[in-house]
């Protein structure tokens, strides 16, 4: 078929034919990520040094628990000596 100042319709017929095509078959691909040891190592650092840095300058309960044993120390020193100079003073020393 040939139109009068076209040309040839063939052609265009041609372009509408669409061609099947096979169905193509899905493949389920699932995003992934690999952490090098390097990363897991300076994330490990991060973490503990944030950890560090929030943390309390003094604890306070250490404090609290070392002065405590150190008054009953210094209590069970003092009787230690009243026992010492007592035994001094039986033996005559």
């Amino acid at each position: 078929m040939t139109i009068e100042g076209i040309g040839p319709v063939e052609n265009v017929r041609k372009l509408n034919k669409t061609e099947k095509r096979e169905a193509v078959e899905e493949k389920k691909s699932f995003d992934s990520i690999s952490i090098s040891q390097e990363a897991v190592q300076q994330s490990s650092n991060y973490y503990a040094h944030r950890a560090v840095k929030d943390s309390p300058d003094i604890r306070t309960d250490k404090v609290e628990s070392a002065k405590n044993r150190l008054e009953e120390l210094s209590q069970n020193m003092d009787v230690l000596e009243s026992v010492a100079e007592k035994l001094m003073q039986v033996f005559d020393i």
